[in-house]
Parts: C-alpha cells; structure tokens; sequence
C-alpha cells in the first residue's frame, strides 16, 4: 500500500495484515471451500480507484481531515488518501488549504463535524455536515467557496461540475445538483471498449445516476472487471459449443 497512513488510518483496517492475493485467496476458499479451481481475481489499480469517502476534521494542532484511527476510539489526520479519485484528491487539498487558515468561529469552520464525496472524472458532490443552524452568512460563504474551488479543478480537469451540500438537523440546502452521471465507458481499457462497440453498444449511453446520501459502488473501475468476466464466459460458452458440435 502506497499510503504513508496506511495501519493507521481505520479506512482501510480490513486490509492491515494482508496483501492483495493472500485476502482474495483466503476468500475464495472461504465461499468455494477448496471444491472449486482457483477463481480469476481482477485487481483494482494501486491508487485513484475509489469514487466516494467520508470524513471528519481534526483541529488540534491545526486543521485536517480525519478518520477514525485503526484500533482506536481517536481521529488520526489526514493529509492525503491515494486510493481515491484525483479530482476527490484534488477537491481534499485545497478545501483543507482554504479552511485551515480561518479563525475556529469563522461561519466555514465554526462546528464543522464533517465532509464526504462522491466523485466522477466530469463532477462531484461534496456534502459539509455541521452541528449549527446553516443561516444566510454560511450561504454566502459556502457559495463563494464552491466558486474557487471550481476554478482550481478546472485547470485539470476543463469543466468540471462541483456541487455542495450543506446538512444540519433538520436542514439540508443544496448549491447544485444532488445527482451526478458517471459514464462507465471511460473506465473501460481499449479491448473491452472494442467488444462492446463491436456489438453495437454506444458507451456514451452507458451511464449510471449517483446521488447523494445513497449507496453507489464505490470503485467504478469494477466495470472493467465485469467486462472482463463477460468475455471470458463468452469464449467459455463458445469453445464448449465448438466441442459440442465436433462431438456430434
């Protein structure tokens, strides 16, 4: 693991003592227990795979994003997180660059419990949670906040969208759109795009709705696996009706 708080960080504790292959192992023979071949396991890419997060703040000492450390009822900080999509990479640097120097009573600050994400390459949803009433100053604020923080992506990703949230008890206010449209085509490697447009599949119509609050799969990049998985039982299911037919 590539993350200089990877052990620390609880985000990733399923994964402490193991290494890709030994996990998947083990859990194939969990599910297949031993009267099966070994399956095919596809592995994610080592960073910029994950589409969603969720995070607290620390403020001792500064401010940061935090998580919940491994093995501990404490918040350990955060200064980046590898696994998940640069524009989420992006979006983490620079609210923590804009926020960390305010006064702790500024509007933004002031009883900011948390923040998560939910990301394609084309936009992202980013929800502020706090614990105050949300009133016509935080508007303001959190209005000229997504202003800058759309013009910095936008010098590496042209048109990005970014949409804000802002969540209390009892409030929810909206600067955007609560659902974002991923295209599952543009993860896909250049043999499975080739597949599916030789059987006349238009991959810019492959899109999936993702909103806020509700569950969507956090790693996109398991399309390609799917695909995968699909043309290998394709030419399963092919070479066992060529036998068939020789058979015959």
């Amino acid at each position: 693991m590539i993350c200089p708080h990877f052990g620390i960080c609880g985000g990733c504790r399923a994964y402490k003592n193991y290494d890709f292959n030994t996990y998947t192992t083990e859990i194939a023979e969990h599910i297949l227990g031993g009267e099966s071949s070994a399956p095919i396991v596809f592995a994610s890419p080592k960073k910029g795979f994950r589409a969603r997060a969720d995070f607290r703040f620390c403020t001792y000492e500064g401010f940061y994003f935090a998580t919940n450390a491994f093995g501990k009822n404490e918040r350990t900080k955060i200064t980046q997180c590898p696994i998940l999509l640069e524009p989420i990479q992006i979006l983490i640097k620079h609210i923590r660059e804009i926020l960390a120097p305010l006064s702790a009573t500024h509007t933004l600050r002031c009883k900011l419990y948390g923040c998560s994400f939910l990301s394609t390459y084309k936009a992202c949803v980013v929800t502020f949670i706090y614990h105050k009433c949300l009133d016509t100053t935080w508007q303001e604020e959190i209005h000229t906040l997504k202003e800058r923080l759309t013009h910095i992506i936008q010098e590496s990703y042209a048109d990005f969208e970014i949409h804000i949230i802002g969540r209390s008890r009892g409030q929810k206010i909206s600067f955007g759109s609560e659902c974002i449209i991923d295209n599952f085509g543009i993860y896909l490697d250049r043999d499975s795009k080739d597949l599916l447009e030789q059987r006349g599949i238009n991959l810019t119509q492959c899109t999936i709705s993702k909103k806020e609050s509700l569950f969507s799969q956090p790693n996109p990049l398991s399309f390609i696996s799917r695909i995968k998985v699909s043309r290998l039982v394709a030419v399963s299911l092919q070479s066992s009706t060529a036998r068939a037919i020789s058979c015959t």
